[in-house]
């Protein structure tokens, strides 16, 4: 097993210490299921503060999706194209780039959240990958 070393730093002094691998990704993968789950409660915060109307103005909410197309990727992730609803619209404005993290959720705020990562964009439609699979490994 190869060991990586890890600098710890506090405002005194630098300690160096050897970090086994998996201990290391297992603590990452905590990390990043922590992370989801905090954005998972802020988007759900902010849906009902801002309410509906105000949510896609933000650039930070797309509304009204359906899915288009899915695919099995790699890793057993699943890429899923999404376009608005009604068809002949386009997305709006939106903050949502390659490699922007996201949550899928249905509207009316039955079921579960699904984290993923916009994998592409265009005017009419985003891809996301989910990312299920990274923030919750099945071992």
């Amino acid at each position: 097993m190869t060991n990586h070393v890890v600098s710890v730093f506090s405002f005194t002094k630098t300690k160096r210490t050897v970090i086994p691998n998996d201990d290391h990704f297992q603590q990452l993968l905590s990390w990043l299921k922590l992370e989801s789950e905090a954005e998972i409660r802020q988007i759900a915060e902010r849906r009902q503060l801002g309410g509906k109307a105000n949510a896609e103005q933000t650039g930070e909410t797309l509304l009204d999706l359906a899915v288009s197309q899915h695919e099995s990727s790699l890793g057993g992730r699943t890429l899923l194209t999404l376009v608005k609803r009604n068809r002949t619209l386009s997305l709006p404005w939106n903050r949502l780039r390659v490699g922007t993290p996201v949550v899928l959720s249905s509207e009316d705020g039955s079921g579960t959240s699904q984290p993923g990562v916009v994998s592409a964009r265009r005017r009419d439609s985003i891809e996301e990958i989910d990312s299920a699979s990274i923030c919750h490994p099945t071992r």
